[in-house]
């Protein structure tokens, strides 16, 4: 376990402590593959809307999932001459697999491949450790 799962881990568990002492009874995790601040925005312009309802949310993070394969996102490549360049976005999206080992661990990893590192060695999840610290996941 690196330096990264161990941060990611502590922040978990600290969440899970807190969320314990608040006595929620469930944590929901809400992944929305694909989305990004834009998406929510252009929903909420949609929807004539001031914010949807899980922008509420007392707790949100957000990350980048590329994988230790791609090329990662480089705004100057994104953006050439105030345009959206669609042509250098469409190249090397991240893959399922390295988009949710990356959620779950903190850890990048090469596409194809779930929750083992880049030099082959498996992965702790935060469910691990929620489960770990007597909760349940599932």
């Amino acid at each position: 376990m690196n330096a990264k799962t161990l941060a990611a881990g502590a922040a978990a568990l600290a969440v899970i402590a807190s969320a314990a002492s608040a006595a929620p009874k469930n944590v929901i995790l809400m992944v929305a593959d694909g989305w990004g601040y834009n998406t929510i925005q252009a929903t909420n312009f949609w929807t004539g809307a001031a914010a949807q309802s899980y922008q509420r949310f007392p707790v949100q993070f957000a990350m980048s999932t590329y994988s230790a394969s791609g090329h990662g996102y480089d705004p100057a490549q994104a953006w050439v001459d105030g345009k959206y360049n669609t042509t250098y976005l469409k190249t090397g999206a991240t893959d399922s697999a390295s988009a949710i080992t990356a959620m779950m661990t903190g850890v990048k990893n090469y596409d194809g491949i779930i929750n083992i590192s880049v030099d082959g060695q498996p992965l702790t999840t935060f469910a691990q450790m929620y489960k770990w610290a007597g909760r349940a996941a599932g």
